[in-house]
C-alpha cells in the first residue's frame, strides 16, 4: 500500500499458517506506482501484525515494508476472513456479532464473531458442544460424585447420606432412632418418659420435640390409605380442624422400644393387630404406601386398598 495511493475493489483468497497469513489479492489500486487492475501478494505475521507486499504482475511495484493498523483499506472480508474476501468492511478488525470482541484473525480472538454468546471469557456451560467462553474447548462437566445429588434431596456436598432422600440438613430429625436424618452429626436424644409429651386434656397430646399435636385416641375402625387420609381432614379435634395424615418421619418419631405396645402410654387407643397408615407413598410402586406397626416398631409397606388404622396430626 503505497502511502500516496489507495485499494479499491479487493477480490481473492487468504490463508493462514501458523501466525503467517499470506494473501493473493486482486485489487484495483489508484497510486504513484501503477494503476489499474494487479495481482498483489500480501504476508503478514498476526502475533506482531508487520509483513510486506509486492505486486506480482507490474516491475514498477517493488518490494514494501508493511505494518498494518486498524483504519487501512479493507483486505479480508468480515464473514469469511480465511476463505473468499472483498471490500466489505472498512478494515479486518470487524464485530459482527456487537459483543464488543473482534474476530479472531487480528482482532480480541471471538472465536464466533457471528454469536454474540461466545466471546473471551463469556460464562462457560459445561457439556454443551459449545466453546463459550473461547478457550479452545467445550468445558468437561464434572462426574465427581461429589458435585452430584443421587438422591434428589437438593443437597449433595453437605448431604451427610446422598443415597436416603430422606437425610438431609434441615430434615426432620427422629430422637433415639441411630439415624442422623438432619446431619447435625449425631442423633438426637429424645426426652425421658413424660418430657416427651404434654396431654392437652381435649383428646390431643402434644410432642414437646417435634411440636407436633397428636389425636391422642387412635381409630377404632380401618380405612384404605385415601379414605385415612381424608377422615384425617375431615376431622375437628382439640378446637381445630387442620388434622391430617402424618407421613412416615412423623409416624416413626412415635415409636418407643422400651414399651409395648411401641408408643407412649399417653396415646390411648393403639391397635397392634395391623399398621398405621402414613401418608407417604411408594416410590417405586405407585399402588402402595408406607405404615408403621406399633406392635414391633416396624415400618411396613401395604397395599392403598388394604384398610389400615390411622392417628390424625397437626
Amino acid at each position: 500500500m503505497s502511502t500516496s495511493g489507495t485499494i479499491g475493489s479487493v477480490t481473492g483468497s487468504a490463508s493462514l499458517v501458523g501466525d503467517e497469513f499470506t494473501m493473493a489479492v486482486n485489487a484495483t489500486y489508484s497510486g504513484n506506482n501503477t494503476k489499474g487492475v494487479s495481482t498483489y501478494q500480501f504476508n503478514l505475521d498476526t502475533s506482531t501484525l508487520t509483513g510486506s507486499f509486492w505486486s506480482m504482475t507490474s516491475a514498477t511495484e517493488v518490494f514494501t515494508p508493511w505494518t498494518y493498523s486498524s483504519g487501512q483499506a479493507a483486505l479480508v472480508s468480515c464473514d469469511a476472513p480465511l476463505a473468499e474476501f472483498s471490500s466489505s468492511c472498512s478494515d479486518v478488525f470487524c464485530d459482527n456479532d456487537n459483543d464488543g470482541y473482534d474476530g479472531q484473525l487480528f482482532g480480541d480472538g471471538d472465536c464466533d464473531d457471528n454469536n454474540s454468546t461466545i466471546y473471551p471469557g463469556a460464562t462457560e456451560i459445561c457439556g454443551d458442544g459449545i466453546d463459550q467462553d473461547c478457550s479452545g474447548a467445550d468445558e468437561v462437566c464434572p462426574t465427581d460424585d461429589n458435585d452430584l445429588d443421587n438422591d434428589n434431596d437438593g443437597y449433595n456436598t453437605d448431604d451427610c447420606n446422598d443415597n436416603n432422600s430422606t437425610i438431609y440438613p434441615g430434615a426432620t430429625e427422629i430422637c433415639g432412632d441411630g439415624i442422623d436424618q438432619d446431619c447435625s452429626g449425631e442423633d438426637l436424644s429424645c426426652p425421658v418418659g413424660s418430657d416427651t409429651y404434654t396431654d392437652n386434656g381435649n383428646g390431643t397430646v402434644t410432642d414437646t420435640v417435634t411440636d407436633l399435636i397428636w389425636q391422642q385416641d387412635g381409630s377404632d375402625s380401618t380405612r384404605n390409605w385415601q379414605l385415612s387420609i381424608e377422615s384425617c381432614r375431615s376431622l375437628t379435634l382439640g378446637g381445630s380442624s387442620a388434622w391430617r395424615l402424618p407421613n412416615l418421619d412423623e409416624l416413626v418419631s412415635l415409636v418407643d422400644t422400651s414399651v409395648s405396645p411401641k408408643i407412649d402410654p399417653i396415646f390411648t387407643g393403639t391397635n397392634t393387630s395391623d399398621i398405621y397408615w402414613s401418608s407417604t407413598p411408594g416410590v417405586d410402586n405407585a399402588d402402595g404406601a408406607w405404615g408403621v406397626s406399633f406392635a414391633t416398631g416396624d415400618t411396613i409397606f401395604g397395599s392403598k386398598t388394604r384398610s389400615k388404622y390411622y392417628r390424625c396430626v397437626r
